[in-house]
């Protein structure tokens, strides 16, 4: 970790090792700041070390792979874990409301739109009961999630039977009650075509949304969701109704991101008329330069104006450089009278 951490970071750990025992180095920006690049470290390593290595090895040996959203307490930034897979991969529930997750969906659709993949999948209508929902319950929910971007419902589960005589059967832990024996299962047919022909439409082409949110550096960080969803990792400010979004993360916005006839679009295809900033006041120069580019190759950007960088990288001069940049896009601009 120490050898990736200077060979990301540009500087040396040992300095600051007692931060990470819960004693402070220097100062509170400095502690911060450094705790800022480990975590940022630790991301990439993730991404970099875990998901593309095993995409590397799964491709040997024919293999593809998908993952599910990470969760909220990992360290990672959730939408590069999308970055090396085949098919990005999230879930939602029936009636386990504490396990209702719009930042899982967000981000695997949000991943899958940002670096290309055609299939997003959720692992869907987990935790049903007592053999009592049936395609009625279930349609406006998974509709829901459609138009939230999932384009390929994974089932959560056909409940395998040991002793099929016994009617209606073993269940699993925690799926739908769902197989052979459900009574509406050959009337539900309809439904299920119905999400086929719903599957093999959404997987063709590409997402049309109107703005792209960016979660910010600091890590954790998320996909966005609208307020009505949560109050943290939400968008701010957020849309008005009718309009739809997408998130991006650092890696992608400094490395794909380019703007086209006053539209912000990446390699893929995927087109983007504004980029909606975090609230966040510090950012890293390299953040710095690619809005700047962005905005002088006719980008619209909505975000503060930004004071300081974040971490300790290049730390004699990053917040000179950020506070320039700053200065020649933002100017005067204080978001209120001007």
């Amino acid at each position: 970790f120490r050898d990736e951490f200077k060979a990301r970071r540009g500087y040396d750990v040992p300095k600051y090792l007692p931060i990470m025992a819960g004693i402070p180095v220097e100062s509170a920006d400095v502690t911060e700041g450094f705790l800022f690049d480990v975590r940022r470290t630790i991301a990439d390593l993730i991404s970099d070390n875990f998901f593309e290595e095993l995409k590397r090895l799964a491709h040997a040996r024919g293999s593809i792979i998908n993952t599910e959203a990470v969760p909220p307490g990992m360290m990672s930034d959730g939408i590069l874990v999308h970055k090396n897979v085949d098919l990005t991969s999230s879930e939602f529930w029936v009636t386990a409301w504490q396990n209702w997750k719009p930042c899982d969906i967000a981000e695997a659709a949000s991943g899958a739109h940002i670096y290309g993949k055609k299939v997003v999948i959720a692992e869907s209508f987990t935790g049903g009961g007592d053999w009592k929902e049936h395609p009625y319950d279930l349609k406006a929910m998974g509709d829901m999630h459609f138009v939230d971007g999932i384009n390929r419902m994974m089932i959560h589960l056909w409940a395998a039977q040991p002793f099929p005589g016994r009617v209606p059967g073993q269940t699993g832990a925690a799926g739908l009650f769902f197989n052979e024996h459900t009574t509406w299962i050959k009337p539900g047919k309809a439904w299920i075509d119905y999400l086929r022909r719903c599957q093999s439409l959404l997987q063709t082409g590409l997402v049309v949304n109107d703005a792209l949110y960016f979660i910010g550096e600091e890590v954790p960080c998320r996909a966005l969701i609208p307020p009505k969803y949560g109050s943290f990792y939400i968008t701010e400010p957020a849309l008005p109704e009718g309009y739809k979004y997408d998130s991006v993360n650092q890696e992608a916005l400094l490395n794909l991101a380019q703007v086209e006839k006053g539209l912000i679009v990446f390699p893929c295809g995927v087109k983007y008329k504004v980029l909606v900033l975090r609230p966040d006041r510090l950012i890293t120069p390299q953040l710095a330069h690619k809005i700047r580019d962005l905005i002088a190759a006719g980008a619209q950007v909505v975000g503060p104006k930004p004071i300081g960088a974040p971490g300790l990288e290049m730390v004699e001069s990053a917040n000179d450089v950020v506070i320039a940049v700053a200065e020649d896009v933002w100017g005067n601009m204080d978001g209120k009278n001007i």
